[in-house]
């Protein structure tokens, strides 16, 4: 990904090469400062609650979803809900990137995100490992400049606080999976966890809208409605929502 602004301040005198050559579990090939090597050795250590089985079943699911599917719902869905925190759009506006390289800025986020959610891309010197650590050191750099030339953290507080990263998350994660639910989809998350999708996920997410079956809460009465894309019944339109109070009862 991005492997030429890499880093604090401390790395700066560091080439890409060797920074990648240390997330990778290979020796550098100069000199690296205590800082960068200190944040290699955390990021190298696993924390007690991650389940390596179940980031697993969320990878597998995630890929499932679609290219088509998830290009709708991280644009409309969760790039959108990431520009109305004020202080996250006051960051991603001020590179001017976002502006003058749009597309490409967007290319680089999906090509770190699909390696990511390889089988297997977050163990230490994987693809996906070394993409996600470059992004951090990418942060860090940008929290950095921020601070040494205009930001007022009295008015605005630290850029790219931990606040935000968390949100950040959410954006890849929950956003996405909530509004796939909202357009007729359902995957099944994990109780308790917002990045970890079931293995058991429905036909849905493969980019299909087979026909579901829905229950009002008012009484007994069951209402069914198909939605399926084919040419002998796309005249009619899609499906359109009833007054009453509906809601799904199972997947499809």
């Amino acid at each position: 990904m991005i492997t030429t602004r890499l880093g604090d301040v401390a790395t700066t005198c560091v080439p890409p090469a060797a920074v990648t050559a240390l997330l990778e579990g290979r020796s550098a090939s100069v000199a690296v400062p205590d800082s960068l090597a200190a944040l290699v050795a955390e990021l190298e250590r696993l924390p007690s609650w991650v389940r390596p089985e179940r980031l697993q079943r969320g990878g597998a699911a995630y890929l499932g979803i679609g290219t088509v599917w998830m290009q709708l719902l991280l644009g409309p869905g969760s790039l959108i809900n990431t520009y109305r925190s004020p202080g996250l759009a006051r960051v991603l506006t001020s590179s001017g990137r976002l502006v003058t390289r749009a597309p490409r800025r967007i290319q680089e986020t999906g090509a770190w995100l699909g390696s990511a959610v390889q089988p297997g891309a977050l163990r230490v010197g994987a693809p996906g490992y070394v993409a996600t650590a470059q992004v951090r050191l990418f942060y860090a750099r940008m929290r950095a400049e921020l601070l040494r030339w205009w930001w007022d953290v009295e008015q605005w507080g630290v850029p790219i606080n931990q606040a935000d990263l968390a949100r950040t998350l959410l954006d890849f994660t929950y956003v996405p999976i909530r509004a796939m639910g909202r357009l007729g989809s359902a995957c099944a998350l994990t109780s308790g966890t917002t990045s970890t999708i079931s293995s058991a996920t429905s036909p849905t997410c493969s980019g299909s809208i087979p026909s579901c079956r829905w229950t009002t809460t008012r009484g007994r009465r069951t209402w069914r409605r198909c939605w399926r894309w084919s040419r002998r019944r796309r005249t009619r339109g899609p499906a359109r929502w009833s007054r009453r109070c509906w809601r799904p009862t199972r997947n499809c």
